[in-house]
């Protein structure tokens, strides 16, 4: 009972490009990405998690940094999971996306896939689960908590097209 309880207080955000969301407490994360690649990372032991969603191998120098850039937004997001006392040998990845319907940005997400694997790689974080390239899009939610990952493939990615059945408040 006490179970079921706890899984309707789960906490429940929406990610775009260039974003990402974590949490201490259980929460659903929830992004849609074409040819973006989403990296989740989760301490297993804590059951701390987040998602990052980028569309970019990397920074250069004359540009912003931000979190549309792999190598930037993986370190954001490790950086804002040690402020919960994560311990970096309980981490855990998943890499999602990179699709690219009719050929489109295929060589851009294919980098990014790369690059991330290298990042994590560098890092000794293990990849548990990978759901990459193809001609679909994919619409995930992420589950903090457990790690579980739902993904939906589509040829349809819009930015609206991805409301979950819960309401975002």
């Amino acid at each position: 009972m006490n179970e079921n309880r706890q899984n309707l207080e789960l906490y429940k955000c929406f990610i775009q490009a260039g974003q990402l969301a974590f949490s201490k407490d259980p929460s659903l994360i929830c992004a849609v990405c074409g040819n973006g690649v989403l990296i989740t990372l989760r301490d297993r032991i804590q059951k701390v998690g987040g998602v990052v969603h980028c569309i970019y191998p990397q920074s250069y120098r004359w540009s912003k940094p931000t979190n549309y850039h792999v190598d930037i937004a993986i370190y954001s997001l490790f950086s804002n999971l040690k402020n919960y006392n994560v311990i970096h040998r309980n981490l855990e990845a998943q890499l999602l996306g990179g699709g690219h319907l009719r050929g489109l940005n295929k060589k851009r997400a294919e980098k990014v896939i790369k690059g991330v694997r290298k990042i994590l790689g560098k890092h000794n974080i293990n990849i548990v689960s990978e759901d990459v390239g193809g001609n679909l899009g994919r619409k995930i939610i992420f589950n903090t908590e457990s790690g579980e990952l739902v993904i939906h493939k589509t040829r349809q990615i819009r930015k609206t097209d991805w409301m979950p059945e819960f309401s975002r408040k």
